[in-house]
């Protein structure tokens, strides 16, 4: 269910709820019910906070956060959607580049831009390509943006949320007709990151990889 119209003047009084539909995720006002109340509490969506990016001139990915590659190095972005080069010396983690559900997880992102910064210090900007990364079927969206190459690093982590709630779901990132990942989970939902790691051995070419969902 979800809220769809608050009564109350000065102080709530109640709140109306409508049934959501599973698959459309429309509400349904037509059955709504009032349910009397004094106090209401919302749990919304996050967008990564990127004024500074922004400013800086700093591209953003189609979820709204910095477009960062496998290595958190922040990359721009074409009109055209293109991976064009890194910005050299920008890394960017966190929730500036993804809302993270656990704490874990933007902390183990931390870590890889600091190993990665400490790397671009020591060995300074080499020439790179770009296999871009996209959301296929069933996937909201992906993360990072891209994978550099050549990669030094033993993983590539991709991270991503589901398009809609899905029970029995199998994740396949593939890069062509190469099978990278394949993998059950016996359920997705859109309000949970999920991830999927391989070795960057099994990428073939430049060509896209794609992440996607199916049932």
């Amino acid at each position: 269910t979800t809220v769809v119209a608050i009564e109350g003047r000065n102080r709530i009084e109640g709140v109306w709820l409508a049934p959501v539909d599973p698959e459309t995720w429309e509400a349904d006002p037509e059955n709504r019910e009032f349910v009397a109340c004094d106090t209401l509490l919302l749990s919304v969506g996050l967008i990564p906070e990127t004024g500074l990016a922004t400013e800086a001139g700093l591209s953003l990915s189609r979820h709204g956060g910095i477009a960062v590659d496998q290595h958190c190095n922040a990359v721009s972005i074409s009109a055209t959607g293109a991976i064009e080069t890194e910005t050299a010396g920008i890394f960017a983690c966190g929730n500036v580049v993804q809302v993270h559900d656990l704490v874990d997880y933007a902390a183990e992102e931390g870590e890889r831009a600091g190993e990665a910064a400490a790397h671009f210090v020591k060995t300074g900007k080499a020439g790179r390509r770009f296999v871009p990364v996209s959301a296929g079927e069933g996937v909201g969206q992906v993360t990072p943006a891209c994978i550099s190459l050549p990669v030094w690093s033993d993983k590539v982590y991709l991270s991503f949320r589901a398009a809609k709630p899905m029970k029995g779901a199998t994740v396949i990132c593939r890069q062509g007709d190469e099978i990278l990942v394949k993998t059950r989970r016996p359920y997705l939902r859109p309000g949970e990151m999920e991830r999927v790691e391989f070795s960057p051995a099994l990428l073939a070419n430049e060509c896209e990889v794609v992440l996607e969902v199916v049932q």
